[in-house]
């Protein structure tokens, strides 16, 4: 494994190489993870591939200290890298949070692109709390006082899920993403740093029905973080159905099983 760095304006984003692979492939991991960890696809997919496995943005060794992040800002990051690299063509691939930054560079780069692969992607459905929370100054203030003092967010979700109104699952993830006042001020520095990165929906699925490059969503059937009803509603949207996998699994879907399928698959 290698690490590296790329700058642009505001912004250092960290990245690590793996394989040895004659086509590029840039990976973007989800919310409370970092680049390393695609090194698990490196023997499933390193010998076709090399992986370029991007920090997010307050995450790993990235280091990011400007205005919510544009689409213009995005276009400039993935520009440097692949004039650097002297790459041409390349193929996507990103998990959860790293699925929405995917689904908006199909936008972007679509005439570049050889294939996206999205794993349960965030991004297919606006969530009303994220908008609230990061775009209205009530929603920031409250979303302050949060961080500051979770408790009554906590206390309530526990009784939901004790009354069977909220999924196990999903109160167990919410937990675990909220439990220390680091991991709070960390979603409030995300969810606003990437307030901006909006996929049309409907663009994407006719750049995708254009045929021009290979596309594969993949969800877990036992996902309770972000379901499979919004990758079914998304295929809707195409014309080729079997673009979708469902797999066996819960969310996390970087993993060796999933290696295993992707070779075989692409």
């Amino acid at each position: 494994m290698k690490e590296n760095n790329i700058q642009t304006a505001n912004s250092k984003h960290t990245y690590y190489t793996f394989g040895n692979g004659a086509e590029p492939l840039l990976a973007f991991h989800g919310f409370g993870q970092d680049g390393k960890e695609f090194q698990v696809f490196e023997k499933y997919l390193g010998d076709k591939f090399t992986i370029y496995a991007f920090d997010a943005l307050h995450h790993g060794n990235s280091e990011y200290d400007g205005e919510p992040l544009t689409e213009n800002d995005l276009k400039e990051l993935i520009d440097a890298f692949t004039k650097q690299h002297s790459i041409e063509r390349f193929s996507l691939i990103g998990f959860s949070m790293g699925g929405k930054l995917v689904l908006k560079l199909i936008e972007l780069f679509h005439q570049r692109l050889n294939k996206a692969i999205l794993l349960s992607p965030d991004g297919l459905k606006v969530n009303p709390l994220y908008r609230f929370s990061t775009v209205t100054p009530a929603g920031r203030f409250l979303f302050r006082g949060f961080i500051k003092n979770p408790a009554p967010v906590s206390k309530t979700a526990l009784l939901l899920k004790n009354m069977k109104i909220l999924d196990p699952k999903i109160y167990n993830f919410m937990y675990s993403q909220i439990r220390t006042k680091e991991l709070r001020e960390k979603i409030y520095k995300v969810w606003i740093t990437y307030q901006n990165i909006n996929p049309d929906l409907d663009k994407i699925a006719a750049l995708v029905n254009k045929n021009t490059f290979r596309f594969l969503l993949v969800f877990g059937k036992h996902d309770r973080v972000i379901h499979p009803k919004y990758g079914e509603r998304f295929i809707e949207k195409l014309k080729d159905k079997n673009v979708f996998m469902l797999l066996n699994t819960g969310h996390q879907l970087i993993s060796e099983k999933v290696g295993e399928i992707l070779k075989e698959k692409i």
